[in-house]
């Protein structure tokens, strides 16, 4: 992938499937189960909240995967291993993950370790986990979301274990769904980015608020280009003179696809906020972003190096960028 990606000019950013084999196809064979809960496969079970705001923790962070007993050992679930919904199979080492929620984990179990954020543990993870972390987190929201059908009412369950959907009155069946939403770094083209602070900032470890870049989602009807194009007007007042494209990031808050941009806006220096969504805009220069990557700044944070604003900035910063959001580096 690494390689496609640059060919191509584009960018990589983190959380998509490189690492992990969903078996979307193996899934329907009847051994498929099996094979997953094998000794060798090293079945493990990632506990996240029905709504995506917390993951079970054994200790530190990065222990967010729970080992499921084998051989009739007792478990830490109230249902089947077979009726939860199944991740995928990290391709970095042996390991299958499947995904339940706090209402699937015995009291006791739980009691005994941690509920943290998801953003809190996706610093700790290797790529390939943050990745599964990512997915699991995404399919555990969409079944908690779909209780009934939308068709009947009638109630759904997980088929496919959990890669799908069925009705079990009138059969309708549905599939993981996904919410399109944009990313940009807007550029002067004279060594600037516009930086946001959201209305509910997160904080960093030190307490500092996080800045980062704009984003927004597609409306009905729209293209990405041009919701590019109108969240940048609505939430700064900046008019985008041009714009490319340079890769795509699922993110699990539920299942959102954003794409990822450079733009530049050179005739608009004087930017204002929408005080409906954040809390200050500012052109930051190129010197101040590189402070802030590196933790050094007095104020304010970056947004971490696992999400896309953090890649849109670093690139820029770094040089592989340039001040009209192309690549530095011809191949």
């Amino acid at each position: 992938m690494e390689k496609v990606l640059a060919r191509s000019s584009l960018l990589s950013f983190p959380l998509g499937h490189t690492l992990v084999r969903l078996h979307e196809k193996e899934r329907h064979a009847a051994a498929f189960f099996a094979r997953c809960v094998a000794p060798a496969a090293k079945p493990c079970a990632a506990v996240c909240k029905e709504d995506g705001s917390g993951v079970l923790v054994n200790g530190a962070v990065a222990n967010w995967l729970h080992p499921i007993p084998l051989h009739g050992g007792s478990s830490f679930l109230t249902v089947p291993l077979s009726q939860t919904v199944y991740v995928g199979e990290d391709t970095t080492q042996p390991r299958n993950v499947f995904v339940v929620g706090s209402q699937e984990v015995e009291s006791d179990y739980a009691e005994h370790r941690d509920w943290v954020a998801p953003m809190s543990v996706f610093p700790a993870l290797s790529a390939a986990e943050q990745s599964l972390l990512s997915l699991a987190l995404s399919l555990k929201q969409w079944a908690a979301l779909t209780p009934f059908c939308a068709r009947c009412g009638s109630s759904m369950h997980s088929t496919d274990y959990g890669l799908t959907r069925a009705c079990t009155g009138c059969k309708n069946r549905i599939y993981p769904p996904v919410v399109p939403a944009m990313i940009v770094a807007v550029l002067d083209g004279k060594g600037s980015v516009i930086m946001s602070q959201r209305l509910r900032p997160h904080k960093d470890a030190r307490g500092k608020p996080m800045r980062t870049v704009l984003s927004g989602f597609v409306a009905q009807g729209e293209s990405m280009e041009e919701t590019v194009v109108r969240e940048v007007l609505e939430e700064t007042g900046a008019r985008v003179t041009s714009l490319r494209y340079v890769g795509s990031q699922p993110w699990p808050t539920p299942y959102e696809l954003m794409t990822c941009y450079y733009a530049v806006a050179e005739d608009s220096p004087n930017i204002t906020a929408d005080a409906d969504e954040l809390t200050s805009v500012h052109w930051v220069p190129k010197a101040e972003v590189r402070q802030a990557l590196a933790g050094q700044h007095p104020d304010y944070a970056v947004v971490p190096d696992f999400t896309a604003a953090h890649v849109l900035l670093s690139k820029w910063a770094n040089g592989e960028v340039d001040d009209r959001g192309q690549p530095t580096r011809k191949e």
